[in-house]
């Protein structure tokens, strides 16, 4: 999480200080330009992913407590791509590739036979490809970011290291952020429109195809990156 908010803290300081006045916007939008192209950083934070019982049917057909395992899947930062394009005053259609490698950490506990507890660590290789809307707030945060908020969803993909497990599933996204351009030009004026950056927020749901327990649980992820328009 340190290393994502220094990224995020040297991207606004780097542009708040060499962002020179913005010329005209498109007319009409938020940001100029109508065709975005975006690459940068984006931290995901450690989030559950089920506990179980492994049991044993008994003579009497109950079922026998082994242990019980826990697990998670740990923070970590990876790489992230952006296509957007506005399709209204207000609103872009963007597709995100991101991967980054967590660990999936698993917890042993409450062994039948009083053993110690134990933890067993993979790093899980994680690729994630969404669609998503980005709807510019009307009201500017101070004299130059942008608000934003966002939403969205895709595929999920997680392969172990030895690639023998494969689990592919759905997420959802929910979030928003800000962009700060730091050069802009009137239309009219050659192809390159805009250049800025951006930090979202979001909350990462992965629905129940991609845990152990049936249920959907949520992660922060924390981005920056840096944006072109044409």
């Amino acid at each position: 999480m340190r290393q994502a908010k220094g990224l995020i803290v040297l991207l606004l300081g780097a542009g708040l200080q060499h962002a020179g006045p913005a010329m005209a916007q498109t007319a009409g939008a938020p940001i100029a330009g109508r065709f975005e192209i975006a690459a940068g950083a984006a931290w995901t934070g450690t989030a559950p992913v089920g506990a179980r019982d492994a049991t044993l049917t008994a003579a009497d057909g109950s079922r026998f407590r082994l242990f019980s395992t826990s697990s998670e899947l740990t923070s970590a930062a990876g790489a992230e791509l952006r296509i957007g394009a506005r399709v209204a005053a207000a609103v872009d259609v963007e597709v995100t590739a991101s991967y980054s490698v967590p660990r999936l950490t698993t917890r042993v506990t409450a062994d039948s036979e009083n053993s110690a507890a134990t933890t067993a660590s993979e790093p899980i290789g994680q690729l994630m490809i969404e669609g998503a809307a980005v709807i510019y707030l009307p009201r500017r945060l101070g004299s130059r970011l942008v608000p934003f908020a966002t939403a969205g969803g895709g595929y999920l993909q997680q392969l172990d290291e030895r690639q023998t497990l494969l689990q592919r599933g759905r997420v959802v996204h929910l979030g928003g952020g800000v962009k700060l351009p730091l050069m802009s030009r009137a239309a009219g004026q050659r192809r390159l429109k805009q250049i800025g950056v951006r930090v979202d927020v979001r909350a990462l749901v992965r629905p129940a195809a991609v845990t152990l327990d049936d249920r959907a649980h949520i992660a922060p992820t924390v981005a920056a990156s840096l944006y072109v328009r044409f």
